[in-house]
């Protein structure tokens, strides 16, 4: 019976091994990949806050269109038809007279009681104290201004996207992590037994296993469920569709890591969206100031046009119906208001402090850039300098374990003598996992401030 179950102890181990081994160097299978170029991709192309900015963009399009059409002339055209019933009851007469004997008193004709008439005009704005030109060119900056807010809000879509990525890459190693070391506890566990059988261990040496499965086993819910929460993530701004999916990474070195950092850092343009922005901004306030301060001058406009007129009538179809030829006239307008209130007054001093504050903004963001790029730069060294701590010490453990499985395969080591390499290993692995998803979290952080998203991208060498 002893040895049937000997056996059988050894059989489970042999199959132990296999998936302990399977979890260590592969993983498992998956529905899915997705990677930064996909994640990328489908962000921008499901953002519904990016479509509508660029609706936006449309709208402002109108917009110019709308306030270049000042400039031209305008034809309009009124008909009119009125409707009066004369009553002399309560008028004075115009005379009283004594024909004969009877005394007669006189009044107005009647009028009719239809009048109608038509006019066709044409109208020319000849100089309105420079409120159109400024108008129209409120509208281009407020064009260029919706334009930089669509970039701005294009890198923070790709950021977002990108972050929730790599946090979703994070939970998915800590879950492959902790679902080796299950394995591994489970092959503990039937040497332990097979020991057992032999009378080599004793009752604490099982109580201490059964309290590591019980720890690992909660540890490893708590990743899958956090796991999950980051897809979950991750699903809502890239509106994917997958149950689990595996990220697909080009996992780089310190090396490579820091010499994408050293190139984003040699070519910083000049160039900064939320300046130029802020640029914009001012510029807009000194147009709406000019509009403000045209309130202040006259308006001329020419004007001309044709009438037509009816025969007066007390029918209404012949008096609708009955147009006669009237007469031409033009004329000069010359349109000043000479007060108001001294409502234009304040609406003129408010747009030269929108203006003073827009400069304010300006002169604040310029001061601050230069303290929040160095405070990203020093959260990306930061996170270097751990990134090569952490893979020093991974180095060290994949040496140990390599030399501790040449002296298993010796016969000088037993499996048991190269567990504690193997989950050294592991660990090792997953910090350096751990901070290579620091340094592209700061890396990422700094682009965004720096608008080199783009270029992040690229240098990951997926577009």
């Amino acid at each position: 019976m002893k040895l049937k179950l000997f056996f059988n102890c050894a059989k489970k181990s042999r199959v132990l091994m296999c998936i302990f081994f399977v979890s260590l160097f592969s993983g498992c299978l998956f529905g899915g990949e997705i990677s930064i170029k996909s994640v990328s991709t489908a962000a921008l192309q499901q953002s519904i806050e990016l479509k509508k900015k660029q609706k936006r963009l449309d709208i402002q399009t109108t917009e110019i269109k709308a306030a270049w059409a000042e400039n031209f002339p305008k034809l309009d055209s009124q008909y009119t038809l009125n409707y009066a019933d004369y009553s002399i009851s309560g008028r004075d007469a115009l005379a009283n007279i004594v024909v004969g004997e009877t005394p007669i008193s006189v009044y107005p004709v009647r009028p009719s009681r239809y009048k109608s008439s038509f006019d066709t005009t044409l109208t020319q704005i000849l100089y309105s104290g420079g409120k159109i030109s400024a108008n129209i060119t409120l509208n281009k900056l407020q064009y260029e201004q919706e334009k930089i807010d669509y970039l701005l809000l294009k890198e923070s879509v790709l950021t977002t996207s990108l972050e929730a990525f790599w946090q979703y890459y994070l939970a998915f190693q800590e879950k492959q992590y902790y679902q080796f070391c299950l394995a591994s506890l489970a092959l503990k566990k039937q040497n332990s037994d097979l020991k057992k059988w032999q009378g080599l261990t004793t009752q604490y040496q099982d109580m201490e296993l059964a309290l590591a499965a019980l720890n690992t086993q909660e540890d490893s819910e708590k990743s899958r469920l956090q796991c999950q929460t980051k897809l979950a993530e991750l699903q809502s701004i890239i509106h994917l569709d997958l149950e689990t999916v595996k990220p697909n990474v080009f996992m780089q070195t310190g090396t490579q890591l820091e010499l994408v950092w050293t190139q984003l850092k040699t070519v910083v343009s000049d160039e900064d969206l939320e300046l130029d922005r802020q640029k914009v901004e001012i510029q807009i306030r000194q147009q709406n100031q000019i509009i403000e301060d045209s309130r202040f001058l006259p308006e001329v406009f020419f004007q001309g046009g044709i009438n037509y007129f009816n025969l007066d009538d007390d029918h209404m179809d012949k008096a609708a119906g009955n147009l006669k030829y009237g007469s031409l006239y033009s004329g000069i307008t010359v349109k000043w208001n000479w007060f108001n209130g001294f409502k234009d007054k304040a609406r003129s001093e408010k747009a030269a402090l929108e203006k003073e504050v827009a400069d304010l903004d300006l002169s604040q963001k310029q001061r601050d850039k230069q303290v929040v790029l160095e405070q990203l730069s020093h959260h990306v060294a930061i996170a270097l300098t751990n990134m090569k701590r952490t893979e020093k010490s991974l180095q060290l453990a994949r040496q140990l374990l390599a030399d501790k499985e040449q002296l298993k395969e010796a016969g000088k080591l037993s499996v048991e003598d190269v567990f504690e390499s193997q989950e050294l290993f592991k660990k090792s692995e997953l910090n350096f996992e751990r901070s290579i998803v620091e340094v592209e979290l700061a890396m990422l952080k700094w682009c965004q401030k720096t608008h080199r998203v783009d270029d992040y991208i690229v240098l990951k060498g997926v577009l």
